[in-house]
């Protein structure tokens, strides 16, 4: 096991440089390979792009962050086994489902079945701290809002990557905070993971940042892991102190342009009596698209929006709970509505 006195601010640095390295050779590789096995997205009346992009990138930084990760803390590889291969499990079924396509009741039921590895490897939630609410989970609670969280958060991270940059953007900032968080509560572990996994998206965002365009897609092999693995911070975050500073609440508004963007969306497409499950192009920042928003201008809005949010958060921190909440439901309203009425008119 690594402890803080073997790390500095210089091996975090070195660490996550090291990433973004191997990460775009990484990339390099599969953006040829796959190309070469006609492993790509055909655009389709819902798609964002115009020519076949390679698809399934996300092989590269998730290859990089695993290979990394079993090299530098090989301990919490074996202490948290049967997480890793529900991870593993999920990216070679998603790798499927990007290559042959999966029914909606298999691909939820194999979500589920990871919901179910982390509960009982003693990933769970343990409080709610809703500020309005606070309470200790019996057992029951907690595996339904700790399986229905991980479920949640692997379709949400699904759903949200359908632009250029946005997913894999918007993990490298998610993932800098939960690393400094982790590293401020001395878990070294899990701090080093965070900053190998921003590493490695930002070698990938090298090739999906758009630039014009994006050359890869991360694909579900990507985008479902990445939900995985921000469900498994977010709840090892609320199990560190029943304090609301670790309330589970934090993680959520980190993950706030994505959760707040597909829940809302959600609930507008169930009152429509729409196919919640059917693919579709009404997610906000799909609306932004359609009014002729660029992929490069509507990411760089959601990059600001997520600081935005962080920087509520650490207003928190700061004994502002009620104030910062507040705006930060604000935000999203403001920004809700403003996009809404553009759409309307266009």
């Amino acid at each position: 096991m690594f402890f803080y006195s073997q790390f500095n601010d210089i091996s975090f640095i070195f660490i996550f440089f090291i990433a973004i390295v191997l990460s775009v050779f990484s990339c390099i590789l599969v953006k040829k390979y796959f190309y070469i096995l006609n492993i790509v997205d055909v655009p389709n009346d819902r798609s964002s792009h115009e020519q076949a992009v390679v698809l399934s990138a996300g092989v590269g930084f998730l290859f990089v962050l695993g290979c990394l990760v079993f090299f530098i803390v090989p301990d919490l590889i074996i202490a948290n086994i049967y997480i890793v291969l529900s991870l593993l499990f999920l990216s070679l079924v998603s790798f499927y489902d990007d290559l042959k396509g999966l029914s909606n009741k298999f691909r939820i039921f194999i979500h589920f079945l990871v919901g179910n590895v982390f509960y009982f490897s003693n990933i769970k939630f343990l409080s709610l701290n809703l500020f309005f609410l606070d309470i200790v989970l019996n057992d029951y609670v907690s595996y339904f809002c700790t399986v229905f969280f991980v479920v949640a958060l692997i379709n949400i991270y699904n759903f949200m990557d359908g632009i250029d940059g946005y997913a894999g953007g918007v993990g490298v900032i998610s993932s800098l905070f939960f690393g400094v968080s982790f590293l401020m509560i001395q878990n070294i572990n899990l701090a080093l993971i965070c900053f190998v996994l921003a590493g490695a998206l930002l070698g990938f965002l090298f090739f999906n940042f758009p630039s014009p365009k994006a050359s890869v897609f991360m694909g579900d092999v990507g985008s479902a892991v990445l939900g995985a693995i921000f469900a498994f911070f977010s709840i090892k975050y609320s199990m560190v102190s029943y304090d609301f500073s670790y309330s589970i609440i934090i993680p959520m508004m980190v993950l706030g342009v994505f959760l707040c963007d597909a829940s809302v969306t959600l609930c507008i497409r169930f009152f429509k009596k729409e196919n919640i499950f059917q693919a579709h192009r009404s997610h906000f920042y799909q609306k932004l698209n359609i009014i002729g928003w660029s992929h490069q201008k509507i990411v760089l809005l959601e990059y600001i929006h997520l600081i935005v949010c962080i920087l509520l958060v650490l207003g928190i921190f700061y004994g502002w709970e009620k104030l910062c909440i507040i705006l930060f439901i604000i935000s999203f309203i403001f920004k809700f509505t403003t996009i809404q009425r553009s759409y309307n008119r266009r």
